[in-house]
């Protein structure tokens, strides 16, 4: 009957035929970013939970560095509760969303549950600025980036997408960073190293050369990393962008900086 309204509630999408329905209009999906809190919601719960302890501008800052996540922000109400002053401003200075309550929760509702080749891919993939099946695929070299990409938007995987045809994903910041800490409690050093590594070849081949720099300093191959930071400081230079280049300059190590003419001169210049 046409007053009959079908609700399918979950975590992941359902796998069922949606399409038609989609293109009669005859369909609403609520999805992670429907969710989120926008700025006036995010207030609005801070009034009505007696948040007293941050102020206005200190609550819309760290709804944004939580994007909207309300069971987050939940975690940063409970977690600010009988702090004093500075306590108070020591956490909104630094909170990135590394909460013990926010790993447990990440942990316990969402990741001890995956299947152990999805856990895997996500734990390692968390450190890729973007997922994309190309890089994915080249960086934990495997073939399988696409299916598992796939599983995550099916899932809702705390990811976000990137493009309209959902092919390009990020994770949520704060689960990106959950799932950092929990690789490096399980994986050695060498194999972080090497996807740190592969990421910035990835990227200096495909033209992201401010992103590949990044990685190539955390895996300490300076070598690319001389050459990224060449290649990115120089139209700088020219386009009057003294800041950013001194940024990148900084990011190296002052010996091999110093044992660089050009590099050298650019930061003695800026």
């Amino acid at each position: 009957p046409a007053q009959a309204h079908i609700v399918i509630v979950g975590r992941s999408i359902p796998t069922l035929q949606l399409g038609r329905l989609r293109a009669n209009d005859a369909l609403r999906e609520i999805d992670v970013a429907d969710l989120a809190f926008s700025v006036d919601e995010s207030l609005a719960f801070r009034s009505a939970s007696g948040i007293s302890e941050v102020d206005e501008a200190q609550w819309v800052d760290l709804t944004r560095r939580a994007e909207g996540w309300i069971a987050g922000l939940q975690l940063v109400r409970l977690s600010l509760k009988g702090q004093d002053a500075a306590g108070v401003q020591r956490f909104v200075a630094s909170f990135d969303g590394r909460l013990q309550e926010i790993d447990d929760y990440l942990v316990e509702e969402v990741i001890s549950s995956l299947p152990t080749d999805l856990r895997s891919f996500m734990l390692r993939s968390s450190l890729l600025p973007f997922l994309s099946p190309e890089l994915c695929d080249y960086v934990l070299e495997t073939d399988r980036s696409s299916r598992l990409l796939r599983e995550l938007r099916l899932r809702s995987l705390f990811v976000v997408s990137l493009d309209t045809r959902q092919q390009w994903l990020r994770y949520h910041h704060l689960f990106a960073d959950a799932l950092q800490r929990r690789l490096a409690d399980e994986a050695d050093a060498g194999e972080v190293a090497n996807i740190h590594a592969r990421t910035a070849e990835w990227l200096a081949d495909h033209g992201y050369a401010e992103q590949a720099v990044t990685h190539a300093i955390a895996c300490q191959r300076w070598d690319l990393a001389t050459s990224l930071v060449h290649h990115i400081s120089a139209p700088l230079a020219v386009s009057d962008r003294v800041f950013s280049m001194r940024h990148w300059l900084d990011l190296l190590p002052r010996d091999i900086l110093m044992a660089d003419p050009e590099l050298k001169y650019l930061y003695l210049w800026s």
